[in-house]
């Protein structure tokens, strides 16, 4: 596959250097996609989940929401250099509310940690703000006549229970998505206590798992696992069972 990569920013610069960067997350999400499903990307960056997501998935379809415009602009770019037809590059902050909000936008090189709240990371150094689109993904899927999803991938650094706050119709359905997030300490930003996600997904019937991204091992949480990839899972999904044999 083919990528936009040099000086094109923080998870490029990943990806080029061969430095290990979030591989067990993406071989994860890649061991579940099977032909035909519908994936969606939340934080697509540079499309390293939404490019080889859309590959795999062959005739399914891909929907990769990124906010930035600079960062969004090389999606574009990489999906065309792969000759990927079956992903749509959405513009878009995706939250609890349909409008409008403002990205605190780093200096390149840190664009990964670009966040619609407070910059709260040690390596934040935000030069600039952008006025960005908002919408909750319940309006985009309905607009786009789409009542189901296979997986979701959510990296909206600290903004994830509100991703998921503007998914609820989605995630009460009986064949409700698998979701990969990410659970940190970038809530505090948002004020919000990473707790309070798995909360919301608990409620609709989600069992919730860790997955260590230095081990690939995936466990139960226990009170001290909050700064952590979390998979979210109905028994109902196809791949719970799969979850559940790979727990240790």
């Amino acid at each position: 596959m083919s990528y936009v990569l040099v000086a094109e920013g923080a998870v490029a610069k990943q990806m080029w250097s061969g430095r290990y960067f979030e591989r067990d997350e993406l071989e994860f999400v890649l061991s579940v996609l099977e032909p035909g499903m519908t994936f969606v990307d939340v934080g697509a960056n540079v499309g390293m989940f939404a490019i080889p997501g859309a590959k795999k998935v062959k005739d399914g379809r891909v929907l990769a929401f990124e906010p930035t415009s600079w960062t969004y602009e090389r999606l574009v770019r990489n999906a065309r250099l792969n000759g990927i037809t079956n992903l749509e590059a959405i513009h878009c902050a995706l939250g609890d509310y349909a409008g409008e909000a403002v990205l605190q936008v780093n200096e390149v090189g840190k664009d990964g940690l670009n966040t619609i709240g407070r910059p709260t990371h040690g390596d934040s150094k935000v030069v600039a703000t952008e006025r960005v689109p908002m919408a909750r993904l319940d309006d985009v899927l309905r607009e786009r006549g789409i009542s189901h999803v296979d997986v979701i991938k959510i990296d909206t650094e600290g903004a994830e229970l509100f991703v998921l706050r503007g998914a609820e119709h989605l995630l009460q359905a009986s064949d409700a998505p698998m979701i990969l997030y990410e659970g940190g300490v970038m809530s505090k930003g948002f004020d919000y206590h990473p707790v309070e996600s798995m909360w919301v997904l608990q409620k609709y019937g989600y069992s919730v798992f860790i997955l260590d991204s230095n081990s690939g091992r995936i466990s139960i949480p226990n009170d001290s696992t909050y700064d952590a990839n979390r998979i979210a899972v109905k028994a109902s999904h196809p791949a719970y069972v799969r979850v559940k044999e790979r727990v240790g």
